[in-house]
């Protein structure tokens, strides 16, 4: 399922009017209608009372497609233009028209008098009886925060007892990055229309859309790939394809040895629940490597996992660990795991570096193997084995060397050119985890919930990606799969647990039953 930013969404509409003939009316036609169609699902009775509140633009011309629907099966509909009215061109003041003739009463509003929303009685009065509020004032066309008077109107709307439904996407809410544009409208439903918008999934847009519906316009589902869109909106028929069904006649070694190197004293939780990441996905076997004060505590946690000792020093790992490594454990792996509970002290970074100039088998770098990263980055075109990286918003901050409120301004965009730059496959991790491959490949996953912000969360995900790495999955099949089946897992927990209660390990236990609601029979691996 693609996910598109707005250039794209006005791209495929300009491709499907250029080359398949479709006036821009019937794809306004057609998403109206759809929309009116959720709106009467989500009204309690026909004769419940609805209002549109619309701009000037197009996302304005699907509200008054929406209104006359709803107004000729006999719901009473009122229609409040805010903005400039003559300024309502083309299709949008065509419908409006229509409006007009039908008798739909539709009152218009200037920006400076609903900058004084306690003057307007009558849009106060229609709003507070209202049964159901409809959206329809952006849509994608947003750019930059907003100002008077949408802050206060957003927040009037925000705090009415009416669902409201939002047409493509909520406004205040960026269609490309998901983030807050100042202020946005709180919709309960979002009828995207078309192909889904980015923003939807991503940042606050996740909060604010709350349930998302898609609604096709009879465009063909190829459009997005003929014009080269690279985002996709993870889901569980495509995730179920990149997983191969275990075969009767089978044993450990065929399901690949994860090494696990991490958990320094203080810090030995952290590898431990990578391990069990990794087993509860179907690794063969997982041994951790950790320095020799906290292998006992390590062994005591895991029960299926070996362990290894490896030479302690001050804080952490001794110069020494590093060519044990590379003679004794690099060999018998299929993926390596390195950085949770790692800390930077000791010999940490040259172990780093090492493994990047010199293993033969996939990385996987998260946590403190980040850090030692820090300002050199680069490093990471050396790799001589595929690389994913899984970092949260502040070590992609550090990594880039810039302040986390660039990452965060555009997580999607961040994620797509450090993946570029570094030849990796980059796992940014956030409310819609970003998977970003070299070539320009971009996923969004729409699992996960905001219980899964707690310590410990990263290292199960860490482990999971190992896994399927050392399954021979491809590498960025296997952050795809990996972040959408972590982020199940976590709202699996959060049904069982309660948001505030589930801690990551309860993420690892879940996982069985997350991975059970895919299909399992006759799948094969795909190809990359």
């Amino acid at each position: 399922m693609y996910a598109l930013t707005a250039a794209e969404a006005r791209r495929v509409d300009q491709l499907a009017q250029e080359r398949l003939g479709i006036p821009s009316l019937i794809l306004m036609e057609n998403a109206g209608r759809s929309a009116a169609r959720v709106a009467g699902e989500m009204l309690h009775q026909e004769q419940d009372p609805v209002v549109v509140l619309a701009g000037k633009g197009n996302n304005g011309g699907d509200g008054f497609v929406l209104a006359r629907h709803l107004w000729t099966a006999g719901t009473p509909v009122a229609v409040w233009v805010i903005g400039d009215l003559d300024q309502t061109k083309g299709d949008a003041r065509t419908n409006l028209e229509i409006l007009w003739r039908l008798g739909v009463p539709v009152r218009h509003l200037s920006l400076v008098q609903a900058s004084h929303l306690e003057e307007q009685s009558d849009l106060r009065r229609d709003l507070a009886s209202a049964r159901l509020i409809v959206d329809a004032l952006f849509g994608v066309g947003l750019r930059g925060d907003l100002t008077t008077p949408w802050p206060g109107l957003f927040g009037y709307i925000n705090q009415l007892p009416a669902p409201v439904l939002a047409l493509d996407l909520p406004s205040g809410i960026d269609a490309d990055t998901g983030r807050l544009c100042g202020a946005a409208i709180r919709a309960d439903v979002t009828i995207t229309f078309g192909f889904p918008k980015r923003g939807l999934f991503l940042d606050a847009g996740r909060e604010y859309a709350g349930e998302v519906e898609e609604a096709s316009l009879s465009l063909p589902v190829d459009l997005p790939e003929e014009l080269g869109v690279k985002g996709r909106l993870l889901s569980s028929e495509y995730v179920r394809q990149l997983l191969p069904a275990r075969c009767a006649d089978t044993h450990k070694g065929d399901y690949g040895h994860v090494l696990v190197i991490g958990g320094a004293r203080g810090f030995s939780g952290a590898a431990v629940l990578t391990a069990r990441g990794a087993l509860r996905v179907g690794a063969g076997l997982v041994t951790v490597a950790s320095p020799s004060d906290s292998q006992p505590t390590v062994a005591h946690h895991l029960v299926e996992a070996m362990t290894f000792p490896l030479p302690a020093g001050e804080g952490g790992l001794a110069s020494e660990a590093v060519a044990v490594i590379l003679e004794h454990c690099l060999p018998r792996a299929d993926c390596i795991a390195i950085g949770p509970g790692l800390t930077t002290q000791g010999a940490a970074p040259e172990l780093v570096r090492a493994l990047i100039e010199n293993s033969p088998v996939p990385l996987v770098l998260d946590a403190d193997a980040l850090n030692c990263l820090s300002g050199q980055a680069d490093l990471l075109r050396k790799a001589r084995a595929p690389v994913a990286i899984t970092p949260h918003p502040g070590e992609m901050a550090r990594l880039v060397g810039q302040d986390i409120s660039v990452v965060l301004a555009d997580r999607a965009a961040c994620a797509s050119e450090a993946a570029r730059r570094w030849n990796c496959q980059v796992v940014l991790k956030g409310a819609g985890t970003v998977v970003a491959a070299p070539w320009g490949e971009l996923a969004i996953c729409p699992t996960g919930n905001p219980g899964m912000a707690t310590g410990g969360s990263g290292d199960v995900l860490t482990g999971i990606i190992s896994a399927f790495l050392a399954r021979g999955l491809a590498p960025h099949q296997a952050c795809q799969a990996g972040v959408y089946l972590h982020g199940a897992a976590g709202d699996w927990a959060a049904r069982e647990l309660g948001q505030e209660a589930m801690v990551a390990g309860d993420i690892a236990e879940s996982l069985g039953r997350a991975m059970d609601q895919l299909d399992w029979d006759h799948h094969d691996l795909p190809e990359e």
